[in-house]
């Protein structure tokens, strides 16, 4: 019994070894699996170093602005409905529910929205964008400030029982928001350079910034190795 047991045991090892001796580089899978590791591992940092300094802090930036500017312009929909659903003398023309609303939604809601849109879109000056668009950009947004304040005039009237407007007034300045949200995402996705005749605005080293933000001048990404499979 004792030799069968030593039999066995040694068949194990022969196989192991076999095993071992068949890897196709002669290494073994356990040496070949660790350096598959350290090759993934160091694509992974080779990536996360063509990342530029402060490319993070414009990406997370943006997305507050988009936020912001979203709640801000859903607000700018949805408040000339609540001036027409007041002056038809609908169900939510009640005052009970009516005076609470529309104030928590232009006082707590819409002016902390368009006061962190346009502070973060100024903090986003950091990265010199360039052309006409932005020009033009903060002409429509200018728009949508003065529209936001009338907005507020029509509240504090519509509040006292003063009401100069129908209901098709309100219908129709309730489409201007949209128009000045798709100006907005025009500009911003077309990014004109000029305007007319005027000229192109000199472009110096800002331009590696505006395709990659946080790319410092001179620097270029470096070559990303990707790991052999």
């Amino acid at each position: 019994m004792r030799r069968s047991q030593q039999q066995n045991r040694s068949g194990r090892c022969d196989e192991g070894n076999r095993h071992t001796r068949h890897a196709p580089d002669g290494s073994s899978p356990l040496s070949q699996s660790t350096s598959r590791a350290r090759r993934i591992d160091a694509g992974h940092r080779t990536l996360q170093a063509s990342i530029p300094r402060g490319a993070p802090v414009y990406f997370w930036l943006k997305i507050l602005h988009i936020l912001a500017m979203t709640i801000w312009f859903s607000g700018l929909f949805f408040l000339p409905r609540l001036f027409v659903a007041r002056h038809r003398h609908e169900i939510d023309a009640n005052p009970e529910y009516w005076n609470p609303v529309t104030n928590m939604l232009f006082f707590r809601i819409m002016t902390p929205a368009a006061l962190v849109t346009i502070t973060v879109g100024g903090i986003l000056f950091a990265w010199n964008p360039a052309g006409a668009w932005l020009v033009l950009k903060l002409v429509v947004v200018a728009g949508a400030v003065l529209l936001h304040l009338y907005f507020g005039l029509l509240l504090y009237e519509l509040g006292h029982d003063r009401d100069h407007h129908g209901p098709t007034f309100y219908r129709a300045i309730g489409w201007v928001p949209l128009v000045f949200l798709l100006l907005i995402a025009g500009l911003t996705g077309a990014k004109p350079l000029t305007l007319g005749n005027l000229p192109a605005p000199p472009m110096g080293p800002v331009e590696a910034e505006e395709i990659v933000p946080g790319l410092e001048e001179g620097e270029g990404l470096p070559r990303l190795e990707l790991p052999e499979s």
